[in-house]
């Protein structure tokens, strides 16, 4: 066996605070996201703000709900959307810093919100998973969630999205909204909630299970489904 590395003072890394933005927001901020050059806050004074990651400027105050924001969704695309208090889901054009659409979806609390190339997926307080239209802003269908399990959600492709229930996970076809497969995580019968889920570079999911963490190999649970 290798002797351990040793590490002088000299092979520390320094890392030091380069900047910050004070005010950032009116009141505290409650959400924070970044992808695509851009760091996007989200604060109860109701306002999401979208920041250019080199320098900290503020490129823009987006302004379109009534409540607090509670979740935000950005990707490298610049895909950009806002979850609220209030139950809305605003999706905006980064470039601009236009609102391009605006609909109620939830009763209470946005929980979280993801998105594919032609639909964007929100849950709530309320324990619904809402799968709308991105271009109309339609909403397509609903799924309701068991208790204390909406929040748990996650996108593995254009077509199949993954849910957390009471000890276990599903996957639904995001084209119909048609329950493809459950996977138990415990041959004990627990139910307890998955609250919160993590697809990782589309080849597996870990989510937590009261105390314990579980994985599931979506390559094997597509290859049923085939």
């Amino acid at each position: 066996m290798p002797p351990s590395p040793c590490y002088s003072s000299e092979d520390l890394i320094s890392c030091q605070l380069t900047r910050s933005v004070q005010c950032a927001h009116q009141k505290p901020i409650t959400v924070l996201r970044a992808a695509a050059g851009r760091v996007v806050t989200g604060s109860q004074d109701h306002t999401v703000r979208v920041y250019r990651l080199e320098d900290s400027c503020c490129l823009f105050t987006l302004q379109g709900h009534s409540g607090g924001i509670t979740a935000i969704y950005i990707d490298q695309t610049m895909v950009l959307a806002s979850g609220g208090q209030d139950g809305a889901i605003c999706l905006w054009d980064v470039l601009t810093g236009s609102r391009v659409s605006h609909v109620y979806g939830h009763r209470g609390d946005v929980t979280s919100l993801v998105c594919t190339a032609s639909c964007i997926i929100s849950s709530g307080l309320d324990d619904v998973i809402c799968i709308w239209d991105r271009s109309t802003g339609i909403k397509l269908y609903s799924i309701q969630q068991e208790v204390g399990c909406g929040a748990s959600l996650g996108v593995i492709s254009e077509s199949l999205l993954v849910t957390g229930g009471q000890g276990c996970v599903s996957f639904w076809d995001l084209n119909f909204g048609d329950l493809l497969q459950t996977v138990y995580l415990s041959q004990s019968g627990d139910s307890q909630g998955v609250r919160q889920l993590l697809v990782l570079d589309n080849a597996a999911i870990v989510c937590d299970f009261g105390s314990e963490l579980s994985l599931v190999y979506v390559p094997s649970v597509l290859e049923k489904l085939d």
